[in-house]
């Protein structure tokens, strides 16, 4: 499974100001993809849920709780639009898992809980259900990104009158 994205496409951005030279102004200069991958990451950061801190049998602090949330970031692709990218176990939270096995990778035993905790060769997990935080983000997204793309827009507009 890769990585959790959502993208933005610069050509369909440009195919759809109708073929104006000065679209091409705008994605250059990235001002409304700067601008809609920022409102993006922000939405889905906070709609991606939040776990508790795990901790090793010493006690150790092994996983912060809002790892997920944390590595919600973006990214230009260079001139064909941006990435908004979190950890690699994203799909898994937003698809949800069916029930499987857990087996030790690096040790004999699994074991959590800290002292004296649990310890198990095998663990039958019963599976998460999907938690879709990435299209909620985007749709509390679309608000904001629905005024970027108009200001923009008449900036283009603007900026057309002005040669013509």
């Amino acid at each position: 499974m890769s990585a959790l994205s959502v993208t933005i496409d610069y050509r369909q951005i440009a195919s759809a100001a109708g073929g104006f030279r000065l679209a091409a102004t705008l994605i250059k200069d990235q001002t409304l993809l700067t601008a809609g991958a920022k409102v993006l990451v922000t939405m889905i950061a906070a709609e991606a849920p939040v776990g508790k801190d795990q901790y090793d049998y010493a006690g150790n602090l092994t996983h912060s709780g809002g790892t997920l949330r944390a590595s919600i970031t973006w990214k230009t692709t260079g001139s064909q639009g941006a990435g908004v990218y979190g950890a690699s176990y994203g799909p898994w939270v937003v698809h949800g898992t069916r029930p499987h096995e857990i087996r030790p990778r690096y040790k004999k035993v699994l074991h959590w809980g800290g002292k004296p905790g649990v310890s198990a060769l095998v663990v039958a997990h019963p599976g998460t259900k999907p938690n879709d935080f990435v299209k909620r983000g985007v749709e509390r997204a679309t608000p904001a990104l629905k005024v970027l793309m108009l200001a923009n827009g008449r900036r283009l507009v603007n900026i057309m009158s002005s040669r013509a």
